[in-house]
């Protein structure tokens, strides 16, 4: 019946590949790809052109819940796209030329991590902006901040194209990876572009990180 084959299918340790909202073998190359035809769709609405293409590399499983790492992927991918439409799309081009250079995703996994690289050309970030990108309430922010109001709920979730632009999309990023023992990194490259980096468990054994938290 379906629950043995259910059984047989599963990764070894595991009595199905889904434990509640809990994927055991989370194919993080798919990930990807359902992330970037997102974010692409949200850019062409924002921008009113078709986005640079995405072109993923490697492959990793992963236990996690999708819906966490979905929205650290997204992040990245959404301000990859936007960066680079903002800084090309003015430039002249031959008319047979794509009109934007792609967002690459490098997905790779060691024994005990998986790490998603985002690299795009989209100029880099300014240095007095770069200080803050973790911050929530950053001045540089509070412009922003003026469509609190408009948020009823935030699920933290990649579904739902009516939320407003808070600026909390990549803090919110780091506290999702840094809550399951992982990480987000930057890295800007001035007048190129930017190297995005996500690390997180491999093996789903990792507790939880509330402790580094405390104070003493």
């Amino acid at each position: 019946d379906e629950g043995v084959a259910q059984l047989r299918r599963a990764p070894r340790g595991f009595a199905t590949h889904r434990a509640g909202v809990v994927r055991a073998d989370c194919d993080v190359a798919a990930l990807v790809h359902e992330c970037a035809q997102h974010a692409a769709r949200r850019c062409e609405d924002e921008q009113h052109l078709p986005p640079p293409p995405v072109r993923v590399e490697g492959a990793a499983a992963l236990m996690c819940i999708p819906a966490h790492v979905s929205y650290i992927v997204h992040e990245l991918l959404r301000n990859a796209m936007r960066h680079v439409m903002r800084r090309y799309a003015a430039r002249p081009g031959p008319a047979d030329a794509p009109l934007f250079p792609p967002v690459r995703v490098t997905v790779c996994t060691g024994r005990r991590d998986v790490v998603v690289r985002v690299s795009d050309q989209g100029g880099g970030i300014p240095p007095d902006v770069l200080p803050y990108i973790w911050s929530f309430t950053h001045p540089l922010k509070a412009q922003r901040l003026r469509n609190f109001h408009d948020v009823l709920r935030m699920d933290a979730t990649v579904d739902d194209d009516a939320a407003p632009a808070l600026g909390f999309g990549l803090p919110m990023a780091r506290v999702y990876a840094e809550y399951w023992g992982g990480s987000v990194t930057v890295h800007s490259l001035p007048g190129h572009g930017v190297d995005a980096y996500v690390q997180l468990p491999r093996l789903g054994n990792a507790v939880e990180n509330i402790a580094a938290h405390r104070t003493h």
